[in-house]
């Protein structure tokens, strides 16, 4: 029941929601996650994929979309990012090696490293909501533990230190200063030196098979060869 309570909150929260709810859902998913046990993991992330994926949808809408709620676009926009990041932390922190990470960070990391626009006092709010969910993706890549996530975004991190925004380049930074390359690289090494002593197995085993097969074959020619002969001795006689 709390995880469909969940769910409910994330996926049908209305666009006045995000802007009256968004603290409360950022605490209530906090305080869910905190004492979600591994079994509920795979469950869960799917709804936190979903949740994050609708929270930029909402984030990026265009100003008509919000000119039938009551509430200010900034407000919804902020409100969205807060519901991002709590769905996007909460993988990043239960579920590093979720596929959705990649794809999301990419989708807003790469989407701002490209974009020439930059927040001032009068951009829009899908500029401005742009580099919060920026903002939103390096905050929660600080609280991951797994290394093999953070070395997944080494590249767009690096990129991100060369942005004209002090805020992201300080982020990206403080990331890549937490990843430890060494032990990436050594970790790929090995994972690379067992591949290839199980594909020098694979093939030993399929030699194996082939000789014997070969024999096999060798076998049945010589049998046939024999039945031959036996068969026109019998003939004969």
């Amino acid at each position: 029941k709390i995880i469909d309570t969940v769910k409910i909150l994330l996926l049908e929260c209305l666009i006045d929601g995000y802007a009256n709810n968004s603290k409360s859902i950022l605490d209530i998913i906090a305080l869910f996650l905190l004492h979600l046990p591994p079994r509920k993991y795979s469950t869960v992330g799917s709804i936190l994929e979903k949740g994050a994926n609708r929270a930029i949808e909402v984030a990026f809408g265009k100003n008509e979309d919000f000119d039938e709620h009551l509430t200010s676009a900034d407000n919804i926009v902020e409100g969205a990012i807060d519901i991002f990041l709590a769905c996007f932390m909460g993988l990043c922190q239960k579920m590093p090696s979720s596929p959705a990470l990649k794809s999301m960070t990419g989708q807003i990391l790469g989407g701002t490293i490209e974009s020439s626009d930059w927040p001032t006092g009068n951009s829009s709010h899908q500029v401005r909501a742009r580099h919060k969910l920026a903002l939103a993706v390096c905050e929660s890549l600080k609280t991951t533990s797994s290394q093999d996530l953070l070395v997944s975004t080494f590249p767009l991190l690096c990129r991100l230190t060369n942005v004209d925004n002090n805020n992201l380049r300080e982020a990206a930074g403080q990331i890549l200063s937490g990843i430890n390359l060494a032990d990436a690289i050594s970790r790929e090494r090995e994972r690379a030196e067992t591949a290839e002593a199980k594909a020098r197995e694979i093939e030993e085993e399929n030699n194996a098979l082939l000789e014997e097969v070969d024999y096999l074959q060798a076998e049945n020619e010589e049998l046939q060869r024999q039945l031959a002969v036996f068969s026109e001795s019998a003939d004969f006689t």
